[in-house]
């Protein structure tokens, strides 16, 4: 008998355990859905490009340089890099062009990966075939159909498409290696 009254008396101490939590539980649940507030997506949030193809891209890619790294400079270029170039340099004389070549050379090595002003013409040209100020990226893909590793480097292509429907392509190299003398990524126009 003396038994009986143990076993019901832990059953009811594990009852009463199991309604408390119960009881608090559902008290968290009520509490977190109160405090959920819907946030409408900022102006850059709804105009932020994603680039097609990036997925696949870090599947193919077998060398050392960090994905993440890679995926965020794609995404520069589509959704900031070539527009600020623009931007910047569509007024330039060829004279005032060199000059801001000079003075911003480490911007434009680390946002291109370009360290030479012949190609950073190049750049510029392709740039400018934007031709109005307030332009966004529409679609930006990752074009894998020529996808090559050789001499160190990953190429690929990149497309750009822009509200006004121009379509800029660039030649994308990523360095197998990332203790290379050179920039990881070099993004040069497509001819």
């Amino acid at each position: 008998m003396k038994k009986y009254f143990i076993t019901a008396g832990v059953i009811i101490v594990l009852i009463i355990n199991l309604i408390i939590m119960y009881v608090l539980l559902k008290a968290k649940v009520e509490s977190n859905q109160n405090n959920f507030q819907y946030t409408p997506l900022s102006e850059e949030q709804k105009t932020h490009v994603e680039v097609q193809g990036a997925t696949m891209l870090i599947r193919t890619y077998t060398g050392e340089v960090d994905t993440t790294y890679i995926t965020n400079k794609l995404d520069n270029l589509a959704n900031s890099a070539v527009i600020d170039l623009y931007n910047d340099v569509k007024n330039l004389s060829d004279t005032e062009l060199s000059n801001y070549f000079t003075k911003n050379k480490t911007t434009i090595n680390s946002n291109f990966g370009i360290s030479d002003l012949t190609t950073f013409k190049k750049l510029v040209n392709c740039a400018l075939r934007i031709e109005k100020t307030n332009q966004k990226c529409k679609s930006s893909t990752v074009n894998l159909e020529n996808y090559q590793e050789k001499n160190g480097y990953a190429t690929f292509i990149q497309e750009l498409v822009f509200d006004n429907n121009v379509t800029l392509k660039f030649n994308i190299q990523i360095s197998m290696s990332r203790k290379s003398t050179n920039a990881l990524i070099k993004i040069i126009p497509a001819e």
